[in-house]
Formats: structure tokens, sequence, C-alpha cells
């Protein structure tokens, strides 16, 4: 084989190489469509079956800083990253916690619902907080 082939192969297979490092590197910066939606403050509240009245509260703020805050009292922060996003499901992780322990062992499926204004987060409705 002449020596211009080989030399042909090499820089095919370089270019390869660059294409897949790039590709793998543009995956890790992809832009998250609702990351900015679910920043605020998103609320869920009723009526125990004793008549008391409870809520829950999630904040996600655009320093990455999370907050959840309820009643009867549970209080929880620390950080979270948006590690996936499918079509409208964010999957969010919290990590550096403080405060009351969370039952979602730090991994959290938020459904955005921008029609409507909502999300749902571990399967139950919450609403923008005014």
């Amino acid at each position: 084989m002449p020596l211009y082939s080989y030399l042909f192969l090499m820089n095919l297979a370089a270019a390869i190489v660059i294409f897949i490092a790039y590709m793998i590197g543009f995956d890790r910066k992809r832009y998250v469509k609702h990351a900015q939606f679910i920043q605020g403050i998103w609320q869920r509240k009723g009526i125990s079956p004793e008549g008391e009245p409870w809520q829950i509260e999630y904040q996600f703020t655009p320093d990455l800083q999370f907050s959840i805050n309820a009643n009867p009292p549970l209080h929880s922060n620390g950080k979270y990253r948006i590690l996936r996003e499918i079509e409208n499901l964010l999957i969010v992780e919290l990590y550096h916690i403080e405060g009351d322990k969370l039952v979602h062992h730090n991994h959290l499926p938020v459904a955005v619902d921008t029609k409507h204004q909502l999300v749902r987060i571990e399967d139950r409705v919450y609403r923008r907080k005014d």
C-alpha cells in the first residue's frame, strides 16, 4: 500500500477520534430547556384526615441552591444540579444537604407542565407560589 494511503487512513482515524471527543463534550454542556422554569417556589398544601392543615414547599434558585420547607416541620437545604432532561422530565440531584433527612435518596424526578404552570415532584402536583 502506498504511503499516501496510510497517511489518509491515519488522518481519517484522527478525525473520527476528535469527532467522538467533541460529541462527548458537547453532551455534557447540553442545553437544558426547563432549567429556568423550575426556579422559584413550588407549593402543595391540604388538610389532613384529622383536620390539620399541611403544606410543603420546594424552592430552586438560579444559583443552584434548593430548600424544602414543610408544615408539620421539615426543613432541608443544599445544592442541586440537573442530571438529565428527557422531554419535560428533569432528573434533579440534590447534594450538600443539610437539615432533615430526605426520603428520595438525593434524586428527584421533576415533571414540568409549562402550559398549566405546574411541576410534578415525585408524582405530586405543585403550583408556583406567588
